[in-house]
């Protein structure tokens, strides 16, 4: 994987738990990114964790993402996959290609 990206609002390390590879971080684009950043921004009550539980859900769906995740990584899971999809958007924007969202090619 490249270079740690800058880590979202309240990510305690800059060492990622979950990696993934660069198909899966290839499905979403800028958009899903704002959208899932106001998602961890949102910490407090259990409309806050329902939703994230919800979005990990989808994440995992749509990016065919095998492991085991407990209810307790939920958090871990969405600032690693928010930090490796900003890293690899990032670095496509640097060459020059950017993908708006999950619809663009």
């Amino acid at each position: 994987m490249s270079r740690p990206a800058r880590q979202p609002p309240g990510t305690p390390s800059t060492e990622w738990h979950y990696t993934f590879t660069p198909a899966q971080l290839a499905i979403y684009g800028e958009f899903e990114l704002q959208v899932l950043e106001e998602v961890l921004r949102r910490r407090d009550g259990r409309e806050a964790e329902a939703t994230q539980r919800a979005v990990a859900e989808r994440i995992q769906n749509r990016i065919k993402w095998n492991g085991d995740l407990r209810r307790a990584d939920i958090d871990r899971f969405l600032r690693d996959f928010y930090a490796a999809l900003r890293s690899h958007l990032e670095e496509k924007m640097r060459l020059g290609k950017r993908k708006a969202n999950k619809y663009a090619s």
